[in-house]
């Protein structure tokens, strides 16, 4: 059965080619619904160049384990991915499940304007727990002590 599944791609290599390239890469095992913005960010944690980062909205019957450990993965290392022990270390390519089928899949979500920001233009509404706030309104706020740049989301049709 279909659900609807939330991902955030962020790249800090490169990423004006990473990043097209790993939807290009995605649409030929899922279906792409909608994206938000690029969003451009300092790196959290770490060095290196800025971070894009965009949201998709994708929708498969993968189940999500063979999707973040098989399909996913092997998107990050066809793009070049190295998986180092620092976890903030620059990278050609991330590919994060944030929701499935309305779940969140990565709390992260509630901490980070480079998580919050991008899906929150996919799910405004989606509500936080404590305090409760739609994560729309928790997006603004935290769009308010980070610093971020808009840009047209990358085409995925």
């Amino acid at each position: 059965m279909d659900r609807n599944v939330i991902l955030l791609l962020g790249s800090n290599i490169f990423p004006e080619k990473n990043i097209p390239r790993a939807i290009q890469l995605l649409k030929q095992s899922l279906t792409i619904l909608s994206s938000s913005s690029v969003w451009v960010t300092h790196p959290e944690g770490g060095g290196g160049n800025d971070y894009h980062n965009m949201a998709l909205e994708i929708e498969t019957d993968i189940p999500y384990d063979h999707l973040k450990y098989q399909l996913l993965r092997d998107i990050e290392n066809q793009l070049g991915r190295i998986r180092v022990d620092d976890k903030n270390a620059p990278r050609t390519m991330d590919i994060d499940i944030i929701l499935d089928d309305g779940i969140v899949m990565d709390s992260k979500i509630w901490q980070y304007a480079f998580i919050a920001v991008p899906v929150s233009q996919l799910r405004p509404d989606l509500v936080t727990l404590l305090p409760e706030q739609t994560l729309a309104e928790l997006a603004e706020t935290l769009k308010k002590t980070s610093w971020m740049v808009e840009l047209p989301a990358y085409p995925f049709s």
